[in-house]
């Protein structure tokens, strides 16, 4: 299970902040991802917060840290020594719950989800709870919206829809994996095609 500071987007030090390049968005309101991805960055060692993410992000040039409160998912890559190993959206179709494990194995993965209609939400995920055959039974997420730990199907399973999808497929509407371009464990508790933006904020 990774470890990552608890970081919240309504926190008073940078919910006033704007979003990237935007004049209309604060993190308090749409920084759920850039919060999100700062704790991604405290798993490995990195010692940021959303805020010092923000500005680093937003000093990048013109379209690649943000494209107005959009993040740029290869930003990051031109800052802190990591790559994007993979980002995919399944918003029509079941999530690839398999491969998200995998990339747990080696950092945090961010983890869209959508708590209500027209509206996505970023949380990152530290971990899985079990296994139904090959598939992930659960993942634990730190969610920026609120404090500690949580599963993510506690918080966002699909409720009133009749299916044979598996529910944890069903409940992540996209992810978007990193990892170290050297090993990292600094935050790892030992005892245990796509868009070039993201679509929300």
């Amino acid at each position: 299970m990774w470890e990552v500071k608890p970081y919240r987007q309504n926190d008073q030090r940078w919910s006033g902040v704007y979003l990237g390049r935007s004049v209309d968005y604060k993190i308090g309101t749409h920084g759920c991802l850039v919060t999100s991805f700062a704790m991604l960055l405290t798993a490995l060692g990195f010692d940021e917060t959303p805020l010092s993410v923000n500005q680093k992000l937003k000093a990048l040039p013109d379209s690649q840290g943000f494209v107005d409160a959009r993040f740029v998912w290869r930003g990051p890559e031109k800052i802190w020594p990591i790559r994007l190993a993979h980002v995919a959206y399944s918003r029509t179709s079941p999530a690839d719950t398999v491969r998200i494990a995998r990339y747990l194995e080696r950092a945090p993965v961010l983890i869209e989800v959508q708590p209500r209609a027209q509206l996505f939400h970023w949380v990152v995920a530290l971990g899985i709870t079990g296994s139904a055959g090959e598939l992930p039974e659960d993942f634990v997420i730190r969610d920026p919206l609120y404090r500690g730990t949580a599963t993510l199907l506690t918080r966002y399973r699909v409720r009133g829809v009749r299916t044979r999808i598996d529910p944890l497929q069903l409940a992540v509407t996209a992810y978007a994996a990193y990892e170290p371009s050297e090993p990292a464990t600094a935050g790892r508790d030992r005892s245990g095609g796509s868009p070039a933006v993201a679509i929300d904020a």
